[in-house]
């Protein structure tokens, strides 16, 4: 019994050391904008509204590199964008947990952290209250089509409910 509880969690920990073997990669070639300044310092944390890690305040981009194990690989590559509107990276769903995937079927991915815009402290409610007013002066300029009526879309039907729930 203790043999292949041994040899499992071997098995675990060398899949384990694959999946997180990772090298950060300082991309510097562009410098920012003189006219972007970073009051806030590059900040991870969890987003109850995105419900998932969320980086903000990248002011230097780098590159994250998931490289599967020398058996596995299969001379591919990815370069794995998170979203996050400039504002923010949805840093592990749409970044870690795509590499992990990659390496896992032989995939080498590189996660890019770029620079984003420099916001205070809450990215989040930061970008919605800026979608929310985009598509306020969008409605409000659409011209009226033969098949939209004027109550087809309200755009505080977008963000408000989420902005009303956190006031």
């Amino acid at each position: 019994m203790n043999k292949y509880l041994l040899l499992f969690v071997a098995l675990l920990l060398a899949q384990a050391g694959s999946v997180f073997s990772q090298k950060i990669i300082a991309l510097s070639s562009i410098p920012a904008p003189a006219d972007m300044v970073w009051k806030n310092p590059e900040k991870e944390s969890f987003s109850p509204i995105f419900r998932t890690e969320i980086v903000a305040n990248v002011s230097s981009p780098t590159m994250i590199a998931y490289l599967p194990a020398p058996d596995k690989a299969n001379g591919t590559a990815l370069i794995i964008a998170p979203g996050g509107g400039f504002h923010t990276l949805s840093i592990n769903s749409e970044g870690i947990d795509v590499a992990k995937w990659c390496i896992e079927n032989g995939i080498a991915a590189f996660v890019l952290k770029y620079r984003l815009v420099p916001t205070g402290a809450d990215p989040v409610m930061e970008f919605l209250q800026k979608v929310q007013n985009q598509k306020s002066w969008t409605a409000r300029r659409l011209p009226l089509l033969p098949w939209r009526k004027p109550t087809d879309w309200q755009p505080s039907n977008t963000c408000a409910p989420t902005l009303r729930s956190l006031a």
